[in-house]
């Protein structure tokens, strides 16, 4: 069940200045349907590890032939795109940094026009299905310098990265495996050294490059902007935009959550090298982790607690040990029996961490805005369902939300900003 509340805005249209399409062909044909495009969508999420456009296009035709026709667009075209927002913000994919055609679908035509849609994304997200890109070599170290690598070897991207310095270091072969997914995979294993060694990261791509991303640094970024929801015409001081939209996730599934582990969870573990099993599990609850976002987390009935205890998910985890140890052979055979990933340290605590970031989700609308981006802190304040003439503050619903995806949205009279916005806790944080 959601609760959506629109405020009436003035929008301004954004400008698609190049939208230059490459042959993939010898002929070394191109073509600019940046007049042409009707529909435009630019998409990040912290849980996909690249960008992606989608666009429709209204093509006319010059002397008879479409763009879809003379540059017999088939696939793997390059893409030269430039687009800003109607405040300044440009964003340029271009060069090493351009896209490629990845889906034509929605093929109409008329004697008057086709109109068709392209799907875009980045070089990476193509090479990574190369057999070249397989991963076989073998890593030893802290987990973030080996995702750097991958990157860098397999896809030879030449986009920004951005990594927080993880604690654990990890041993391994890629076993072929592609990878985008290896680093998504890697995500999942890392513990912060910054963020008091906590677990829960996320791979992920932006315009400025890639990402691997604590969870918990996230939320401790300073909002980059402060947004109002209120029915007032004017912009009160100290906040950059108003929220045009809103649509709250009012859902509560207790059921889900105990199934999760939300609310505390246990990692069983085996040790195949000694035929034992760990019977002294270590327990993650609630109150071991900080809300970030607001004042309280979900929590558990106090009955339930007191008689039947918080914890409600079990993971059984067989431990990684003597599988690659490092160095020497006399230091291999000194490593044989430690635990190449701590299991005990990992998997339950990153487990509950995905699950409480989604506790409180928020759709929101803005003017369109070049420069968010995915994994960005933000503050929207909402006012109190009131009959008083003066609107306070939903203690509850206001505070400190991270962008979990966004979507520019373009038409030829208007653009919006898009975001989806999540934060594991309920009340509102006091500013800093």
């Amino acid at each position: 069940m959601s609760q959506t509340t629109t405020a009436n805005s003035a929008i301004q249209s954004g400008n698609i200045t190049k939208c230059l399409i490459k042959s993939v062909r010898e002929d070394g044909k191109e073509a600019d349907v940046s007049q042409g495009i009707v529909d435009f969508n630019y998409y990040e999420s912290i849980l996909d590890n690249t960008y992606r456009f989608y666009i429709a296009i209204v093509d006319t035709g010059q002397q008879g032939l479409t763009v879809l026709r003379e540059l017999r667009l088939s696939g793997f075209e390059k893409v030269d795109l430039c687009f800003e927002d109607n405040k300044g913000e440009k964003l340029r994919f271009e060069n090493e940094n351009a896209l490629w055609v990845s889906q034509i679908t929605n093929i109409m035509s008329s004697t008057e026009n086709t109109t068709y849609c392209l799907d875009l994304v980045s070089k990476e997200y193509l090479a990574n299905d190369l057999c070249k890109t397989e991963v076989y070599t073998r890593y030893d170290g802290e987990i973030s310098d080996s995702v750097q690598g991958i990157l860098s070897r397999y896809l030879q991207t030449e986009k920004g990265y951005e990594g927080d310095k993880t604690k654990n270091h990890y041993n391994f072969i890629g076993q072929g495996k592609k990878p985008l997914k290896l680093c998504t995979e890697l995500a999942k294993m890392a513990i912060s050294e910054e963020a008091e060694n906590s677990a829960g990261y996320f791979f992920y791509m932006t315009y400025d490059g890639f990402r691997f991303k604590s969870a918990d640094i996230l939320f401790k970024q300073e909002p980059k902007k402060k947004y109002i929801y209120n029915d007032t015409t004017g912009l009160p001081d100290g906040y950059d935009e108003k929220v045009l939209e809103f649509t709250a996730n009012s859902t509560i599934d207790v059921k889900r959550n105990l199934m999760t582990g939300t609310y505390g969870s246990r990692v069983e573990t085996y040790n195949p090298q000694n035929d034992e099993y760990n019977d002294e599990a270590q327990e993650v609850a609630n109150e071991d982790q900080d809300p970030y976002g607001g004042m309280d987390l979900p929590q558990i009935g106090e009955e339930f607690k007191e008689k039947f205890g918080e914890i409600s998910r079990r993971f059984f985890r067989k431990l990684d040990i003597g599988e690659l140890p490092s160095g020497d052979i006399d230091d291999q055979l000194e490593k044989a029996i430690e635990e190449n990933i701590k299991a005990t340290d990992v998997f339950a605590q990153a487990a509950m961490r995905y699950n409480k970031i989604f506790t409180n989700q928020l759709t929101i609308t803005i003017a369109g805005d070049l420069s968010l981006r995915a994994g960005d802190v933000i503050k929207v304040d909402f006012p109190q369902q009131s009959t008083e003439e003066i609107q306070r503050p939903d203690e509850e619903m206001s505070g400190f939300y991270m962008i979990s995806d966004i979507c520019y949205h373009m038409e030829p009279d208007s653009s919006l900003t898009k975001m989806n916005l999540v934060r594991d806790s309920f009340g509102r944080a006091t500013d800093t």
